[in-house]
């Protein structure tokens, strides 16, 4: 629950966190460790991958996939939380909502965070995204509001801490994990075994960094 009314989503409530975290994880490149985001770049990152492989004379490549078991709801919630404290390098960010207007198909409203101290004009930056993405049309709606370190913090410590599960008549508390279903909880498990991937297995080269540094 939390500060958005009785008919606001808690998905809502906690978009301007999933963009802030978003962003927070794009600057700095480790903060995802191996990680794909979907089928496009994860096929991306193998291509490039075995085209290294073959070039520098390696073994047969192999692909194994493994599931990790409740890879959700096994995480330790202080720990996420002092990951994520970590990750929020500012003080203040702001929220730009523009929409975006792709070719054949309905119009769509998004928010873009950015560092409160960012005066780069948002215009920049939607002709930046225009070039990523094709046949869309990009407009700033001018609704722009800034959010505290502080204020992510405690939305995130209300959401993580305080989940209620619902089983019969009864309603419990959530004491391991991060809740399913939640706009954040991908992120959340990704920069949290991205973290454990910097920290307990240093020596293991990301795929990212295995495709990049490499080529």
């Amino acid at each position: 629950g939390g500060g958005g009314g009785r008919n606001t989503s808690i998905n809502s409530v906690l978009s301007p966190v999933h963009q802030v975290l978003s962003l927070e994880a794009q600057r700095v490149e480790s903060r995802l460790g191996s990680t794909v985001m979907g089928l496009g770049q994860m096929r991306a990152r193998l291509l490039a991958l075995r085209r290294v492989w073959v070039r520098l004379g390696r073994p047969r490549l192999y692909v194994a996939s493994v599931d990790l078991v409740r890879s959700f709801d096994s995480l330790q919630q202080d720990a996420l939380l002092r990951v994520t404290g970590e990750v929020l390098s500012d003080e203040e960010y702001l929220l730009r909502r523009y929409a975006a207007m792709p070719a054949g198909r309905p119009p769509r409203c998004l928010t873009a965070a950015s560092s409160a101290l960012d005066m780069e004009p948002f215009a920049k930056d939607l002709m930046r995204r225009a070039r990523r993405a094709g046949h869309v049309v990009y407009t700033d709606l001018v609704n722009w509001r800034f959010i505290r370190r502080d204020e992510i913090t405690a939305l995130l410590d209300q959401h993580i801490r305080y989940n209620l599960v619902s089983h019969g008549p009864h309603l419990y508390r959530q004491l391991v994990g991060v809740p399913q279903g939640s706009i954040l909880s991908s992120l959340l498990c990704t920069l949290a075994y991205a973290h454990l991937e910097s920290r307990r297995l240093p020596s293991l080269p990301s795929l990212h960094h295995l495709t990049t540094t490499t080529t």
